[in-house]
């Protein structure tokens, strides 16, 4: 049987960049208090985290959605791949092959929990153009915020000028998980 830790140590030993265990174990704190039922999540990679968080959208709803963004077609058939390994969580993720930033935001619903994981140089982008449709009262999940502050700082810089409620949280050396509240 595939499981989730022999997914990490694929990822690894082929040098794909996936969530770091640190990262794995705020998300699960967070999708635990937040419930959320609707998820966004921009670039999936292999799909390591939209499996993590299709792990615990099931365990406390029989609704819960993951809109899952992949931009590259190798990482987009490795994660159907890996959903057909976990085919528990099929239902759970709805996920596309194409460039978030191009996709029609009219056929986007509204999110509970958006958590962003792509091109760094972009995240202010992303940010801009996923935040319309998050809910009220929810929040963003940003990674790699720290070990790449060179690409990520106008993202950092335009929360500050629009005073926006946020956290850096640690996760591994020199790195943080940006938590952005509204």
């Amino acid at each position: 049987m595939f499981s989730l830790p022999d997914l990490r140590e694929y990822a690894q030993s082929h040098n794909i960049p996936i969530i770091s265990p640190q990262t794995e174990q705020i998300l699960g704190n967070l999708l635990t208090t937040y419930r959320p039922i609707s998820i966004l999540e921009i670039w999936s990679a292999i799909g390591y985290s939209t499996l993590i968080m299709a792990k615990y959208i099931k365990h406390y709803s029989l609704e819960g959605i993951i809109y899952s963004f992949e931009i590259s077609l190798n990482a987009y058939l490795h994660l159907l791949s890996n959903l057909n390994h976990f085919h528990e969580y099929l239902p759970v993720v709805k996920p596309f092959n194409i460039d978030f930033l191009s996709y029609p935001t009219k056929y986007l619903p509204f999110f509970d929990f958006i958590f962003i994981d792509a091109q760094k140089n972009l995240y202010l982008d992303f940010f801009k153009k996923s935040i319309s449709h998050l809910k009220q009262n929810w929040i963003i999940v940003i990674d790699d915020i720290g070990s790449f502050h060179n690409k990520t700082h106008n993202l950092l810089k335009y929360l500050k000028q629009n005073k926006l409620n946020f956290d850096m949280l640690p996760t591994e050396q020199n790195d943080y998980l940006l938590i952005i509240k509204f």
